[in-house]
């Protein structure tokens, strides 16, 4: 087994990435903490001075920059958003007001007005050419223009010296520009890319859709023969259902790639599609969506080529460090593997093998039993080795309880919740010989533990077997650290649960099966790609741990040194 804790180290990068206030909030928040500021600083003035002093040093400085900082951005082909540049305006009011009141306090409020002014640059342009503009000469007048403005409007208050505004503010923008080109080092040499334009796409996909990211994956992906399993049920001449096994992983966020892939794919059909997660990791993402498209296209093809026959088995379930469900659907076999433990994904190879000593089957990783740290399974691992032995031996023991007729019932229900996909949760019920079987389907990534024994418990007396699954839909990822599994924000997920069950029941019908594999092309992420990514990201937060500190540090040193001279 591998420890996935350098990835999810990285996915929790996600929590730099939020919903900025709306800018008239913002504008409160400046105007409350500027009048604070003021009282403090300015003790002994009345009350209107105050206030005077504080839309001069404060107020102006920050609503100005915060409004202007947008078209002047825009103007030299960056892309800011009002409410990230108020907010960014409204934390460089913060730096100064507090840097202020410790001058107020040692008796030097001019000369701490002139360092704060100048210290915020190196925070504006940090934020700027990392989601505006990655030139450093096009993100400078943004990155000035509240130190600009704040010297501008405190000459009304305070006499200062232009060459230290000056010399503290040339300081710390190249401590800032030195910080960028040492973030920028890793990413260039392991992709020959700009980490600060992979950033700016990144952002612009959260922030408003974009699929530029998507033109960083085609370049470092790699085409591969991916396998498509359909197993399809018809009522009379009508497809009632078809469960679709790709051998694809749903990532990597967002929408990007193959993220929201069931609902991608269910789209286009007219009839519910079930889309299980197979044996898959990071490495099988595909690089946009135009890939996905052609997984729609084959399982069209299965469906379509397939010949339908009457009976399947009763399920079969072998357990002991891990469980496996095993269920024939004509002469083909569904296996699914139902961690009894935390466990993330299951390698390509461990499924394949399963795969292939079972003869002819599917392989589904149910992907319902996630902590924070979880193991993934790899091949040759004694998870893994457990893992084939007991596909193996449940596929041996259905194929003695086959029957002739199998009924099946279908339903849906969509779900609000940012820990669940368009796709809600789908349930399929197979009664074979009187053994109803329900295969629940949650569309998210992975399942809390108590959850999913939570589920097991509100349905342990409605139906005979019960396999719960996750499609690992990325998309729900979006999360302040990148950990979102089912149940971490959807309550009463059993009472959900056993209501479309109940559904499903109530749906019950004779139906044909048909099975039908498809091999395509797609271009994937490729082996080893996530791994690269993931090592360069967080090689490259590492150094900035000892980077961002000792350039602040350098430039405080530096200041007071100017300032001791002069």
């Amino acid at each position: 087994m591998k420890k996935l804790r350098e990835i999810e180290k990285t996915s929790r990068l996600m929590r730099f990435d939020f919903s900025s206030p709306k800018p008239y909030k913002t504008c409160v928040l400046i105007i409350v903490f500027s009048i604070f500021f003021g009282l403090i600083i300015f003790q002994g003035k009345s009350m209107l001075m105050i206030i005077g002093y504080s839309i001069l040093i404060f107020i102006l400085p920050a609503i100005f920059s915060g409004i202007v900082s947008k078209p002047l951005s825009e103007s030299l082909g960056g892309v800011f958003y009002l409410r990230r540049s108020m907010l960014l305006s409204f934390l460089c009011l913060l730096i100064v007001g507090f840097i202020s009141v410790i001058g107020f306090l040692f008796n030097r409020l001019s000369i701490s007005v002139v360092f704060g002014y100048s210290s915020i640059i190196w925070l504006r342009h940090l934020a700027l050419v990392g989601t505006s503009n990655p030139n450093h000469i096009k993100s400078f007048p943004g990155s000035v223009l509240q130190t600009v403005l704040g010297f501008a409007f405190s000459l009304f208050i305070f006499p200062s010296k232009p060459f230290l505004w000056i010399a503290f503010t040339i300081i710390f923008f190249f401590s800032a520009a030195t910080v960028v080109e040492i973030a920028k080092t890793p990413v260039k040499k392991s992709f020959g890319e700009n980490a600060l334009v992979l950033l700016k796409q990144a952002l612009g996909h959260l922030t408003n859709g974009s699929l530029e990211l998507e033109s960083f994956f085609e370049k470092n992906g790699e085409e591969k023969n991916i396998d498509v399993g359909v197993i399809s049920f018809k009522k009379n001449e009508r497809i009632k259902a078809s469960v679709v096994v790709p051998g694809i992983h749903p990532g990597p966020f967002g929408s990007l790639g193959g993220s929201d892939l069931p609902e991608k794919i269910s789209r286009n059909f007219d009839y519910p599609v079930f889309v299980f997660h197979s044996a898959s990791t990071h490495d099988e993402n595909p690089v946009n969506s135009d890939e996905v498209a052609k997984i729609a296209d084959a399982v069209k093809s299965c469906v379509d080529d397939a010949e339908y026959v009457s009976g399947g088995s009763r399920i079969v379930k072998k357990a002991s460090k891990t469980a496996v469900f095993t269920q024939f659907f004509g002469n083909t076999s569904l296996i699914v593997h139902s961690p009894l433990f935390p466990t993330d994904d299951v390698d390509p190879e461990t499924g394949k093998t399963a795969v292939l000593e079972a003869d002819n089957a599917f392989f589904v990783d149910a992907h319902n039993n996630l902590e924070k740290g979880a193991d993934s399974v790899v091949f040759g691992s004694s998870m893994s080795k457990e893992i084939i032995q007991l596909s193996k031996n449940a596929v041996s023991t259905a194929k003695e309880n086959r029957i002739d007729n199998i009924r099946v019932g279908v339903s849906s229900k969509r779900i609000e919740s940012d820990d669940v996909g368009k796709q809600g949760v789908q349930v399929i019920v197979v009664e074979a010989n009187s053994q109803k079987t329900a295969y629940i389907l949650w569309d998210g990534n992975n399942m809390l533990p108590d959850t999913k024994k939570k589920i097991e418990k509100d349905l342990e007396d409605i139906v005979d077997e019960l396999i719960i699954c996750t499609t690992d839909n990325h998309a729900v990822n979006l999360t302040m650290d990148g950990f979102n599994p089912v149940g971490s924000s959807v309550k009463n997920t059993g009472i959900i649960s056993k209501e479309v069950v109940q559904q499903a029941l109530n749906n019950l019908e004779d139906v044909k099966v048909g099975v039908y594999r498809k091999k395509i092309r797609m271009m994937v992420s490729g082996k080893g790609s996530t791994k690269k990514l993931t090592d360069t990201v967080n090689s490259t937060m590492s150094i900035l741990k000892y980077a961002m500190p000792a350039s602040l540090g350098g430039s405080v040193l530096a200041c007071t040194f100017i300032l001791y001279l002069f």
